[in-house]
C-alpha cells in the first residue's frame, strides 16, 4: 500500500485547544458540531468557531466533519435549517445526520451540502445502507454492533463507502425522555441532579460492569461498560475493504487523547508499508493499555461473535 488516503482517520476532540495539533498527529479530519444539533458531543463548537477550524483544517488538507445528526422535533425545524445554512456558508466538508427529516432538508435546500449517514444502531445491512447512498450519502456510518462474519458478508454487497468506529465509547441507548430526572423525582432525589452529570449504573448480577448514563436536551444517553478498542483487528478491517475509521474522545482528555492517536497512527503507516507483523502489533497493544486512562475499561464488542451467540 502506498497511498497514504487508502485510510483515513477521523476523530472528535476532547477539549479544543488541541483540534490542530491532532491534525498534525496524523488525523484527516475531525468530527466537531454545537449541542443543540449534535449527540453525545465532547465539546461544542459555535458557528465562529466552526468556521475558523474549517480554514486551518483546510490550510493544512485536512476536513471537517459537522456532526448534526439529532433526531428533529418541530421546534428544531427552522433554527435546524438556519444551521446547515450557515455550514454551507462555512463550506465544511460533511454535515453528519441520522434523521430522515435532516436528509430531507439537505436535498430540498443545500444541493451542494455532502453528508454522512450515520443512524448509530441500523446501519447493519447493505439494503439499508444502499438506501441512504442513493439518497445522496457520501458515507455511511456502519453499527458498531456489526460482528466480523456479518461483516464479511455485507461489505461485498455496498455501494456506498462504509466507515467504522476503532476506538472509544460506545454510545448503546438513547431516549428522548428525561429518564434520569423522572427516577429521581419518583425517589424524591431531583437536588441530585444536573444536566450532563455523569452517572453510573450497575446490574446486580454484575456490579463490576458500570454503565454511563448523563442526560442533556436531546433525552437520556447511556454507554456500554467497556470501550471499543479494534487495534487488533485494525489490519483486518482494512483488508475486508473498510479505509475510513472514526474515534470517540468522549471521556478522554487532551494528552492522553494525543498519545492514544499516535498509537493508531503508528499502526496505519505499518500497514500502509505492509510491515504490521504480530511482533509489532503486540508492542502497539502494550504501549495502547499503558497510555489509555486507569478508569476505562476495553473490549472488541461483538466483533468475535458468531451467529446464534446472542440469544
Amino acid at each position: 500500500m502506498k497511498d497514504d488516503s487508502l485510510i483515513r482517520f477521523s476523530s472528535t476532540v476532547p477539549v479544543k485547544d488541541i483540534a490542530g495539533t491532532v491534525f498534525d498527529e496524523g488525523i484527516d479530519a475531525l468530527i466537531i458540531g454545537n449541542n443543540r444539533f449534535g449527540l453525545r458531543l465532547p465539546t461544542s463548537y459555535d458557528l465562529a468557531e466552526t468556521a475558523d477550524l474549517t480554514k486551518i483544517a483546510h490550510q493544512k488538507g485536512k476536513k471537517i466533519i459537522v456532526a448534526a445528526n439529532a433526531i428533529l422535533h418541530n421546534e428544531k425545524l427552522q433554527s435546524y435549517q438556519e444551521y446547515l445554512a450557515a455550514l454551507d456558508q462555512i463550506e465544511v466538508d460533511y454535515v453528519m445526520v441520522g434523521d430522515a427529516g435532516a436528509v430531507n432538508i439537505i436535498q430540498n435546500n443545500f444541493p451542494n451540502l455532502k453528508f454522512i449517514y450515520n443512524g448509530e444502531v441500523l446501519d447493519t445491512n447493505s439494503g439499508m445502507m444502499n438506501f441512504w447512498g442513493e439518497e445522496g450519502a457520501s458515507y455511511v456510518q456502519l453499527s458498531r454492533e456489526i460482528p466480523y462474519v456479518e461483516l464479511k458478508e455485507l461489505l461485498p454487497k455496498l455501494e456506498v463507502k462504509p466507515i467504522l468506529q476503532l476506538f472509544g465509547p460506545i454510545a448503546i441507548e438513547h431516549s428522548g425522555r428525561s429518564l434520569i430526572y423522572n427516577y429521581l423525582d419518583y425517589v424524591d432525589k431531583t437536588n441530585d441532579f444536573a444536566p450532563n452529570e455523569i452517572y453510573k449504573v450497575s446490574l446486580p448480577a454484575r456490579p463490576e460492569e458500570e454503565y454511563i448514563m448523563f442526560e442533556d436536551e436531546h433525552g437520556t444517553h447511556m454507554y456500554a461498560p467497556y470501550d471499543l478498542n479494534l487495534l487488533s483487528k485494525f489490519l483486518e478491517l482494512v483488508s475486508m475493504g473498510i479505509n475510513f475509521f472514526t474515534f470517540d474522545s468522549k471521556f478522554y482528555d487532551g494528552d492522553n487523547w494525543l498519545n492514544i492517536i499516535k498509537i493508531f497512527v503508528k499502526a496505519r503507516n505499518y500497514i500502509l508499508q505492509d510491515q504490521l507483523n504480530d511482533d509489532r502489533l503486540s508492542e502497539l497493544e502494550e504501549k495502547l493499555l499503558q497510555t489509555v486512562p486507569a478508569d476505562r475499561k476495553y473490549s472488541i464488542g461483538f466483533y468475535d461473535y458468531q451467529i446464534g451467540d446472542i440469544k
